[in-house]
C-alpha cells in the first residue's frame, strides 16, 4: 500500500509540475520569494499582516465584569478544540513530496504553531498572536509542531480526523487541563471548529452523521466547556469541503482523486451544500441553545462565527492558500482565517461576515465598542464613527439614553440657532431702513468694544 501510495505522490508531482501556467504554488515557510502576494494587503512580514489598531486606548478602560464586556485585553487563556484545520495539518509543508513521510509521524507535520486560532509562533498573524497586542501575558497557545496533550499543543486539543462526535472528549480533557493549571477563575477564549470530515462521510452514512448527531455532539461538548468559569466560545461555521475539488491545476485532480480513492474524504467530489447548510442551521440552533438554557450566566457566552458559512474558492492564485494535499490550508490560507475570525468577533451579531475574504485589513476595538460581540451588546453598539461596524448595509441600533439626550439638545439648539437668525433678519431689516441717531452709533461702539 505505502508503495502504492509513494508511486501516486511520485505521479502527482510530476503533474503539477509539469503546466508552467497553472503550475500549484506551493508556500513554504524558509522562501519568501517564492510567495504572491496577490490580494493581501498590509503585509508587514511573510504571514504576518500589519496591526493598526491603538492599544493604549482600549486597555485603559476598566476590566470586565461580565462577558458582555469582555475585550482582548481581558483574555487571558485561549484554547481551542476541532480536527486537523485547528491542528494546522500540513500547512508548512513545501511540496507534494513533503506529504509522505507524514505517513508515518503525521504529528510531526501538525504545524500548531501557526494554527488560525489557536496558534502563538512569532512572526505569524494567528488570533492569539493579535490577542497578544493587548495583553502579552496570554496563555494557552500552541507552538511549534505537535501531537494534541503535548507541551508544544498546550489547549490546543484538535485532533486530526476529528468528527463531532470527538468533541466531547476533547473538551474534558480541555477542561481538566485549565482546571490542573489553575487559570479557571481567568477569561478564556474557547474556538470550536469542526464538521469537515463529517461531510467527508456523510455520503457513506447518513444515520451516523447526521444533522441531528451533530447538534447533539456539539451541544454536550460545550455542555462540558460549561463547567469551566469566564468562558467566550467561538462556534466557527462548517465549510463546505466539496468545494476543494474545484481548485484549478491538474496536480489536485488527481490528488482529490486520490483522497476519494483512500477514503479521506470520500464525498469530496460530491456536492455538499445541502448538507453543509443543514449544519450551518444545526450551528445556529447550538447557539440559540446556549442563549436560552443559561441565561443566569453572565461569564459564559457561545457565538457563532460565520466566516466560512459562504467561503468559496479566491480566483487568484487559489492553490496558495492550500497545503499540496489540495485540502488543508496553508499558512497563507491560515493568515487569511485567522483575520477572519478576529473580524467577526469585532462585528456584531446579524451583521457579521460570512465568507472568507482573502483581502481583509484588521478590525479595531474602539473606545465606544472595545468588547467582543455577543448577542447582549450587538444591540446598543455604535462605533466611533456613529455606524454599526459591520458595514455600510448594518441596521441601525437604538440609541441609549445619553444618546436620546444629545440628540433633543442638538436640535434645541439649531431650533434656537434658526429662531436667533430670523429675529436678527428682522431686526437687522429695520436698522437697515432706519436713519441711525447718534446714540445708536455710540451703543453700537460700546458693544463693538466689549
Amino acid at each position: 500500500m505505502r508503495a502504492l501510495l509513494f508511486s501516486c505522490y511520485i505521479l502527482l508531482l510530476v503533474a503539477s509540475r509539469s503546466n508552467c501556467t497553472d503550475t500549484i504554488v506551493y508556500i513554504s515557510s524558509l522562501n519568501e520569494d517564492s510567495i504572491p502576494d496577490d490580494n493581501i494587503t498590509e503585509v508587514t512580514s511573510v504571514f504576518e499582516v500589519q496591526f493598526p489598531c491603538d492599544v493604549s486606548q482600549v486597555n485603559a478602560l476598566p476590566p470586565a465584569t461580565n462577558v458582555h464586556e469582555l475585550r482582548p485585553t481581558d483574555v487571558k487563556v485561549i484554547g481551542a478544540i476541532g480536527d486537523s484545520m485547528t491542528a494546522a495539518l500540513f500547512a508548512k509543508v513545501s511540496d507534494v513530496l513533503g506529504l509522505i513521510p507524514s505517513f508515518f509521524n503525521k504529528h510531526k507535520y501538525e504545524y500548531r504553531g501557526v494554527s488560525w486560532s489557536v496558534g502563538g509562533d512569532s512572526g505569524v498573524t494567528t488570533l492569539p498572536n493579535l490577542i497578544k497586542h493587548y495583553n502579552s501575558e496570554l496563555t494557552g497557545y500552541s507552538v511549534k509542531t505537535g501531537k494534541e496533550g503535548s507541551k508544544n499543543a498546550a489547549y490546543n486539543f484538535a485532533v486530526s480526523g476529528a468528527v463531532a462526535s470527538d468533541l466531547l472528549g476533547q473538551a474534558q480533557l480541555l477542561v481538566d487541563r485549565i482546571k490542573s493549571d489553575n487559570l479557571d477563575n481567568e477569561w478564556k477564549v474557547i474556538t470550536i471548529f469542526i464538521g469537515g470530515n463529517d461531510l467527508c462521510a456523510i455520503c457513506d452514512d447518513r444515520e451516523t452523521f447526521s444533522k441531528e448527531n451533530f447538534y447533539s455532539h456539539l451541544v454536550s461538548a460545550i455542555d462540558k466547556l460549561s463547567e469551566l468559569n469566564k468562558v467566550f466560545i467561538n462556534l466557527v461555521q462548517t465549510v463546505e469541503v466539496s468545494k476543494v475539488a474545484t481548485l484549478p491545476t491538474l496536480g489536485c485532480t488527481l490528488i482529490q482523486g486520490l483522497i476519494d480513492l483512500f477514503g479521506t474524504c470520500k464525498c469530496v467530489n460530491q456536492g455538499l451544500s445541502k448538507e453543509q447548510n443543514e449544519y450551518k442551521e444545526k450551528i445556529i440552533e447550538v447557539e440559540n441553545h446556549f442563549k436560552s438554557q443559561l441565561p443566569e450566566r453572565d461569564d459564559f457566552v457561545v457565538v457563532v462565527q460565520p466566516f466560512f458559512g459562504k467561503t468559496t474558492i479566491p480566483t487568484v492564485n487559489p492553490t496558495s492558500y492550500f497545503a499540496p494535499d489540495c485540502f488543508h490550508l496553508s499558512q497563507k490560507g491560515m493568515l487569511q482565517a485567522s483575520v477572519s475570525l478576529w473580524n467577526n468577533m469585532l462585528e456584531p451579531v446579524g451583521s457579521k461576515t460570512d465568507e472568507l475574504l482573502v483581502d481583509q485589513l484588521v478590525k479595531c476595538p474602539t473606545v465606544l465598542n472595545p468588547y467582543f460581540y455577543t448577542h447582549e451588546n450587538s444591540d446598543s453598539s455604535v462605533n466611533s464613527l456613529g455606524g454599526v461596524p459591520g458595514g455600510n448595509d448594518a441596521p441601525e441600533n437604538p440609541l441609549t439614553t445619553g444618546q436620546t439626550i444629545g440628540v433633543v439638545v442638538g436640535t434645541l439648539l439649531v431650533v434656537a440657532v434658526a429662531v436667533g437668525m430670523t429675529v436678527g433678519g428682522v431686526v437687522g431689516f429695520y436698522f437697515k431702513n432706519r436713519k441711525p441717531t447718534f446714540s445708536q452709533y455710540t451703543s453700537l461702539s460700546k458693544a463693538a468694544r466689549v
